[in-house]
Protein backbone atom coordinates (compact mmCIF):
# COMPACT_ATOMS: atom_id res chain seq x y z
CA UNK A 1 0.00 0.00 0.00
CA UNK A 2 1.16 3.58 -0.37
CA UNK A 3 1.11 6.35 2.46
CA UNK A 4 -0.03 9.66 1.89
CA UNK A 5 1.18 12.48 4.06
CA UNK A 6 0.75 16.30 3.80
CA UNK A 7 3.79 18.94 2.63
CA UNK A 8 3.57 22.30 3.75
CA UNK A 9 5.65 22.74 0.06
CA UNK A 10 4.02 20.71 -2.18
CA UNK A 11 0.79 19.63 -0.55
CA UNK A 12 1.37 16.04 -1.06
CA UNK A 13 4.14 13.69 -0.46
CA UNK A 14 3.87 9.61 -1.31
CA UNK A 15 5.51 7.24 0.67
CA UNK A 16 6.22 3.41 -0.28
CA UNK A 17 5.78 1.45 2.70
CA UNK A 18 3.54 -1.35 3.53
CA UNK A 19 0.71 0.59 5.20
CA UNK A 20 -2.27 2.12 5.19
CA UNK A 21 -2.89 5.88 3.92
CA UNK A 22 -2.26 8.06 6.98
CA UNK A 23 -3.21 11.68 6.45
CA UNK A 24 -1.60 13.77 9.62
CA UNK A 25 -4.62 16.12 9.70
CA UNK A 26 -6.99 14.94 12.54
CA UNK A 27 -10.08 16.33 10.71
CA UNK A 28 -9.17 13.53 7.44
CA UNK A 29 -7.37 11.49 9.58
CA UNK A 30 -10.61 10.56 11.51
CA UNK A 31 -12.38 9.94 7.96
CA UNK A 32 -9.28 7.64 7.00
CA UNK A 33 -9.26 5.68 10.30
CA UNK A 34 -12.77 4.33 9.37
CA UNK A 35 -11.04 3.53 6.35
CA UNK A 36 -7.60 2.03 7.35
CA UNK A 37 -7.16 1.22 10.58
CA UNK A 38 -4.81 3.58 11.45
CA UNK A 39 -4.60 5.23 15.15
CA UNK A 40 -5.17 9.08 16.07
CA UNK A 41 -3.73 8.76 19.91
CA UNK A 42 -4.62 12.67 21.08
CA UNK A 43 -4.92 10.91 24.70
CA UNK A 44 -1.81 10.29 26.37
CA UNK A 45 -2.72 7.13 28.37
CA UNK A 46 -3.90 5.31 25.39
CA UNK A 47 -0.86 6.32 23.68
CA UNK A 48 1.23 4.75 26.49
CA UNK A 49 -0.34 1.74 25.85
CA UNK A 50 -0.13 1.15 22.51
CA UNK A 51 3.62 2.18 22.18
CA UNK A 52 4.39 -0.03 25.13
CA UNK A 53 3.11 -3.23 23.23
CA UNK A 54 4.79 -2.01 19.69
CA UNK A 55 8.32 -1.93 21.60
CA UNK A 56 7.22 -5.33 23.59
CA UNK A 57 6.39 -7.21 20.48
CA UNK A 58 9.25 -5.71 18.31
CA UNK A 59 11.43 -6.79 21.27
CA UNK A 60 9.94 -10.03 21.51
CA UNK A 61 10.29 -10.85 17.60
CA UNK A 62 5.99 -10.43 17.06
CA UNK A 63 7.03 -7.31 14.93
CA UNK A 64 9.86 -6.59 12.73
CA UNK A 65 12.04 -4.22 14.08
CA UNK A 66 12.01 -1.33 12.00
CA UNK A 67 9.73 1.76 12.32
CA UNK A 68 8.96 4.41 9.67
CA UNK A 69 8.26 8.00 11.20
CA UNK A 70 7.31 11.56 10.74
CA UNK A 71 6.99 14.10 12.09
CA UNK A 72 4.73 17.75 11.69
CA UNK A 73 5.08 21.24 12.70
CA UNK A 74 2.70 24.31 13.78
CA UNK A 75 4.56 27.58 12.79
CA UNK A 76 6.42 29.67 15.57
CA UNK A 77 6.50 26.35 17.87
CA UNK A 78 9.09 24.90 19.59
CA UNK A 79 7.69 21.38 19.82
CA UNK A 80 6.49 19.16 17.22
CA UNK A 81 2.04 18.77 16.95
CA UNK A 82 2.29 15.61 15.60
CA UNK A 83 4.14 12.46 15.08
CA UNK A 84 3.15 9.50 12.43
CA UNK A 85 4.91 5.85 13.35
CA UNK A 86 4.33 3.13 10.81
CA UNK A 87 5.61 -0.36 11.31
CA UNK A 88 6.46 -2.96 8.54
CA UNK A 89 3.30 -5.13 9.58
CA UNK A 90 0.91 -2.17 8.52
CA UNK A 91 0.22 -0.57 11.25
CA UNK A 92 -0.02 3.43 11.98
CA UNK A 93 -0.42 5.40 14.82
CA UNK A 94 -0.17 9.43 14.37
CA UNK A 95 0.30 10.60 18.10
CA UNK A 96 -0.93 14.57 18.34
CA UNK A 97 2.00 15.08 20.29
CA UNK A 98 0.86 18.83 21.00
CA UNK A 99 -1.51 17.44 23.26
CA UNK A 100 0.47 15.59 26.10
CA UNK A 101 2.81 16.82 28.47
CA UNK A 102 6.51 15.73 27.88
CA UNK A 103 6.73 12.80 30.04
CA UNK A 104 3.62 11.72 29.65
CA UNK A 105 4.40 8.44 27.12
CA UNK A 106 7.42 7.00 28.57
CA UNK A 107 7.54 4.54 26.26
CA UNK A 108 7.58 7.42 23.14
CA UNK A 109 11.08 7.64 24.53
CA UNK A 110 12.09 4.44 25.03
CA UNK A 111 10.59 3.19 21.14
CA UNK A 112 13.06 5.97 20.09
CA UNK A 113 16.18 5.45 22.07
CA UNK A 114 16.06 1.62 21.63
CA UNK A 115 18.88 0.75 19.08
CA UNK A 116 17.43 -2.69 18.62
CA UNK A 117 14.72 -1.03 16.24
CA UNK A 118 15.46 0.69 13.26
CA UNK A 119 14.26 3.86 12.73
CA UNK A 120 13.94 5.54 9.18
CA UNK A 121 11.87 8.68 8.22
Amino acid sequence: MIVVGISRDDGRRIFSRPSAICVPRVARANAAVAMTGVKVLCDAQEAESVLARWLRDALDGLLPPAMGLDVEWVPRSDRPALLQLSTPSGQCALLRLCQFGEDEVPSLAALLREPRVLKAG
